[in-house]
């Protein structure tokens, strides 16, 4: 009976996958929806996708001035510069870098909120952070 109970209430149901699924996809097409209408890469994305360029094109981590940046965490430059050996600009591949990430940050959100309370207020929560408007645009 208790394996019955842990498993109805696990994360990882069926019924729970497929309302992350259909989550995740909403997200990922307001977003790409939303792709259009935003500026080119700006501010700290110009250092982010630079450095991703120059770290892959065997420069090493180098910024726009020629100094080593140590500044900047290398995680999502990183990224940048795998996806840019892919495609033939390495704006587009920040792009899709940010629209993938921003796409499974509510799905994140979900898990957090779960672990402290419940599986339905995660999806609230979940759904607050594919509409919130600061989240869509970045």
């Amino acid at each position: 009976m208790k394996s019955l109970e842990k498993r109805k209430n696990s994360m990882f149901s069926s019924r729970k996958i497929l309302i992350l699924l259909i989550m995740l996809g909403i997200s990922f097409a307001l977003r790409y929806y939303f792709m259009q209408f935003r500026e080119i890469i700006d501010t700290d994305g110009v250092y982010y996708a630079l450095l991703g360029k120059n770290l892959f094109s065997g420069k090493g981590y180098i910024g726009p001035e020629g100094i080593y940046q140590w500044y900047y965490p290398p995680f999502f430059p990183i990224n940048i510069g795998f996806l840019g050996l892919f495609v033939s600009d390495i704006q587009i591949a920040g792009e899709w870098i940010s629209l993938i990430y921003g796409s499974l940050l509510p799905l994140a959100i979900v898990y957090l909120t779960y672990s402290m309370y419940d599986f339905n207020i995660g999806i609230i929560a979940g759904i607050l952070t594919i509409v919130f408007p600061p989240f869509i645009e970045f």
